[in-house]
């Protein structure tokens, strides 16, 4: 029975040594006849989840290590967090609101036996805090979705963390690593150094937008 069909419920057939990349060659064949249309403007990201063969080139481009922890906002069925995990021993947090990508992507860790590795986060990520210290952040959104989290990106950037995009990339900004794979994928890398001080790197990250006139409404009267 096909690992997407509701009726079996995930893990109970499948060996814990199967492969992730297999598990998703299932999800993208298996149908799905409930999707809504998708029309522009009601996503922030693209239709469609990163090809499986797009997944290393763009960790690889990202220089992910056993070191690093990789969020990915947007992040689908899991398959980027998944893959940093198994390929790269990373850990991974994944940011995902739409509840049958949740699923998959659940369903995914719980077979593969890593839970203590990734961890999933369900919400919006415009309102969710990160927690714990990020190395690397991966984003695969529009350009009016990068735009939107602008000041999210800048507080990863601002901690140290490399922030890698995947086709569209932060125009406010100017990468310090651009390539394009053999595939045709795009890919942007953005960093900043922390000052001697080490940043901020021990708060979490919020996505409160700090504008100039909210900052200004935050001082005090005098």
């Amino acid at each position: 029975q096909p690992l997407g069909a509701p009726a079996t419920p995930w893990g109970q057939q499948l060996p814990m040594s199967t492969s992730h990349l297999a598990l998703y060659e299932e999800l993208d064949e298996a149908p799905e006849p409930h999707l809504p249309l998708w029309l522009e403007g009601d996503s922030l990201a693209p239709p469609c989840g990163s090809e499986l063969t797009a997944l290393s080139p763009l960790l690889d481009f990202a220089e992910v290590t056993a070191d690093d922890v990789l969020v990915d906002l947007g992040a689908g069925d899991g398959r980027v967090c998944i893959h940093a995990t198994v390929k790269y021993g990373a850990r991974s947090v994944g940011v995902e609101v739409d509840a049958a990508e949740l699923g998959k992507f659940r369903r995914v860790v719980g077979v593969l036996g890593l839970g203590d590795r990734v961890t999933v986060l369900e919400g919006d990520f415009t309102e969710l805090e990160i927690p714990g210290t990020p190395t690397v952040v991966t984003v695969y959104l529009l350009p009016e979705g990068i735009a939107k989290i602008r000041h999210i990106l800048d507080a990863f950037l601002d901690r140290g963390c490399r922030v890698v995009a995947n086709t569209w990339g932060l125009p406010w900004r100017e990468p310090c690593k651009k390539d394009t794979t053999s595939d045709g994928l795009t890919l942007f890398m953005y960093k900043q150094e922390l000052d001697e001080h080490g940043g901020s790197s021990a708060s979490p990250i919020s996505p409160t937008r700090r504008g100039a006139e909210e900052e200004e409404q935050a001082l005090p009267s005098e």
